[in-house]
C-alpha cells in the first residue's frame, strides 16, 4: 500500500488560538481515566454524539497542541509504505539524499 504525502499549509493566526483552547479542553476530558469519551459535534445542521477511544483522542490533543503551536500536521499510518520521493517530501530533503 503506498500513500500519497502532500504538503499541509501552517494553520493561520486564529487557527492556532482555536487550537490550543480545544486542545486544553479535550486534555481535561483525558484526566477523567475513562476508556472512552463522548463528543458532540455540533454543525448548523445539527449535533451529533461520537464515542472516542481515548487513544484516538491522545492523538487529536496531540495535534491540537502542535497545531496550537503554529506547525502544520501529517499524519502516516504506521504501516504505510512510501515510495523513495514519498519518505523524501515528508523529511523535507531530497530524493538523492535520502
Amino acid at each position: 500500500m503506498t500513500t500519497k504525502t502532500q504538503k499541509m499549509p501552517l494553520p493561520t493566526a486564529e487557527e492556532v488560538l482555536l487550537a490550543r483552547e480545544c486542545s486544553r479542553s479535550l486534555a481535561a476530558a483525558l484526566e477523567t481515566g475513562d476508556e472512552t469519551q463522548q463528543i458532540e459535534l455540533s454543525t448548523h445542521a445539527g449535533s451529533q454524539r461520537v464515542i472516542v477511544p481515548v487513544s484516538a483522542l491522545r492523538m487529536l490533543v496531540e495535534i491540537l497542541t502542535q497545531v496550537g503551536a503554529g506547525n502544520a500536521v501529517s499524519i502516516i499510518p504506521i504501516h504505510a509504505e512510501l515510495t523513495t520521493q514519498d519518505a523524501a517530501d515528508l523529511l523535507n530533503v531530497s530524493r538523492p539524499f535520502l
